[in-house]
């Protein structure tokens, strides 16, 4: 077995780096200065998404330089308090894109243009296209200083290379960066799941987390033999660490083998953004949804679309038969050609015990709509909006606190969706006058939590009603906005306060229920630029020249969702 292993390791190294050569490795630059050392990598399992680059760290600061990979031109450039917040993307002649993201600020010629950009729409947050020829990069030119903004959860810089035919992001780590990695992955825990109502794994018709021991560094065994029966599925919680950092990164490759023949691999070489969403099949989302726990499904649910899997044999499942020995083996592998190995045996054994009951309740098609209603509640599903069959709860619970309708529950929040879908809901509990302020919204399983969803008010067959796009299962009820936004200034003025160029004002600014809808500062009813920072609830204007010398009133609005306003208006003096 050991020299089997290690010829499958060879074998599987030396097409890695086939692998590897197939992407230029010498063409770009690092985009920072300092050694590249990686808080997150590329195809990582995150929120509903896989993470479409590399973390590069920047010592836990920001401003540091930005520098070209290499040399074509600025194509787009994004501000936004959301995502990728300050971003450029870079075309080049080798048919790349180069994405830099997160960032503090760009450089001052390309700053200069998107303020004007953003007069012109009267829009702090922007899509940009600079026309062709505009911005022309070398390579090692710096483009911005790195930072922290959209939803970055700390200083870093997110770097990404694309095809610029396909848009879909690459691997970087495949294009030649010089980033130490000696460290082989590691194996957190791996989970067995009987898919047949008939079959078993040690008896036991549900989930289960199987022991693991540690045989050396970067080998690992089942600790003992398993016994079940029927179609078998097999998930695995691994990470990578590389050289310099202890973060928790996603490894590149993890594949599947059963009596030394391979049924199931998936790699992540590269992604698309239309798919990315499908890692809410790829993972088991119950897992994920109840304990945060981010585990690689190896077989496949019906309606998984993502194409990182690869050598696939029975969709990943191990049919396990009677009397039958299954020898199982899983090799997780970074790009740098560090393997882990785990081992297991499988023994096929009759169920002793009785049948998995079947599951009572209604039943939600992947593959075609689905529609229902209970009391005056109905919903109704486009075909892909689920990844599998699912059997669940379709129930009227009594109203909560603040509610203004039955709670309807329809299955569970750990159940992950694909798709929009819409549920309408009466509106006959909700007093006329409030009926341009109710959302409708989704609550955790404990009836806790609202999550607001925007809806259309419409007349139906029981009368007016709203209809929402959700995209959460679990339980929904209306309630009422009528609460306008909190805005309140931390720093930077007061009525008849003196400011002059580079005063900064800081405002804190949150809605209790359907969400900020928009945000503006004008000067003397002229619209002023004024960013936001959403992780932090942070407005900010920069006051410059502008501005006209002499006495000046300010006003600051926001509104929520539902159409409630707040708003402050201070004068001030302004000194050039």
């Amino acid at each position: 077995m050991y020299k089997k292993i290690t010829l499958s390791f060879i074998f599987s190294l030396l097409t890695l780096i086939t692998v590897a050569q197939n992407y230029p490795r010498d063409y770009f630059q690092k985009p920072l200065d300092i050694p590249l050392i990686l808080s997150g990598t590329f195809g990582e399992l995150r929120s509903n998404h896989f993470h479409a680059g590399i973390d590069i760290k920047t010592n836990g600061v920001e401003g540091l330089a930005v520098r070209a990979a290499a040399d074509g031109h600025i194509v787009r450039i994004a501000v936004s308090p959301y995502g990728y917040g300050n971003a450029i993307y870079i075309r080049h002649p080798n048919g790349y894109t180069t994405v830099y993201a997160h960032l503090q600020r760009f450089t001052e010629h390309i700053a200069d243009w998107v303020e004007s950009e953003q007069y012109d729409r009267e829009s702090f947050n922007v899509n940009l296209f600079p026309p062709a020829g505009k911005f022309p990069v070398s390579k090692g030119d710096i483009i911005a200083l790195s930072g922290n903004s959209g939803g970055s959860g700390g200083p870093h810089l997110h770097f990404e290379i694309r095809d610029s035919r396909t848009e879909e992001p690459i691997n970087p780590l495949l294009f030649g960066f010089d980033v130490p990695d000696h460290r082989a992955p590691t194996i957190n825990a791996i989970y067995a799941y009987p898919l047949d109502d008939n079959g078993h794994l040690n008896q036991r018709h549900a989930r289960t987390s199987l022991s693991l021991k540690t045989i050396r560094e970067g080998e690992y065994a089942i600790k003992w033999p398993q016994r079940g029966l029927g179609p078998i599925g097999f998930s695995i919680e691994t990470i990578d660490r590389l050289d310099g950092a202890w973060n928790s990164n996603g490894p590149y490759s993890i594949s599947q083998y059963v009596n030394d023949e391979k049924n199931a691999e998936f790699i992540v070489e590269r992604l698309s953004f239309a798919e990315t969403r499908y890692i809410n099949a790829h993972m088991d989302y119950d897992l994920y949804s109840c304990c945060n726990d981010k585990v690689n499904r190896m077989w496949i649910l019906p309606g998984n679309h993502l194409r990182a899997y690869r050598s696939l044999h029975n969709n990943g499942v191990v049919d396990v038969q009677a009397d039958s020995t299954y020898e199982l083996r899983w090799e997780i592998k970074d790009v740098a050609g560090n393997t882990t190995v785990l081992t297991g045996t499988l023994q096929g054994e009759a169920l002793t015990s009785s049948p998995a009951p079947l599951q009572e309740g209604t039943t939600l098609a992947f593959d075609q709509p689905n529609f229902g209603s209970i009391g005056n509640f109905t919903y109704q599903m486009e075909t892909g909006c689920l990844y599998e069959d699912v059997t669940t709860t379709l129930e009227e619970l009594e109203s909560i606190p603040n509610g203004y309708s039955p709670v309807y529950r329809l299955g569970t929040r750990s159940i992950p969706v694909h798709k929009h879908f819409y549920v309408q809901l009466p509106l006959s509990d909700v007093p006329e006058k409030y009926r341009n302020q109710v959302v409708v919204v989704s609550l955790d399983d404990d009836l806790t939590r609202p999550d607001s969803w925007d809806g259309d008010i419409l007349n139906g067959k029981v009368g007016s009603e709203i209809k929402a796009k959700v995209r959460a299962m679990g339980p929904y009820t209306l309630m009422i906005d009528s609460v306008p936004p909190s805005l309140r200034v931390i720093r930077g003025v007061s009525n008849g306060a003196t400011l002059s160029r580079g005063s900064e004002i800081q405002l804190k600014i949150s809605d209790d229920l359907s969400g900020i809808q928009s945000y503006t500062c004008t000067i003397d009813d002229q619209w002023y630029l004024m960013s936001y920072d959403a992780k932090n609830n942070l407005l900010r204007v920069e006051l410059t020249d502008r501005i006209s010398a002499g006495n000046h009133t300010l006003k600051f609005e926001a509104v929520d969702d539902r159409g409630n306003v707040t708003t402050l208006t201070y004068t001030f003096t302004y000194r050039r």
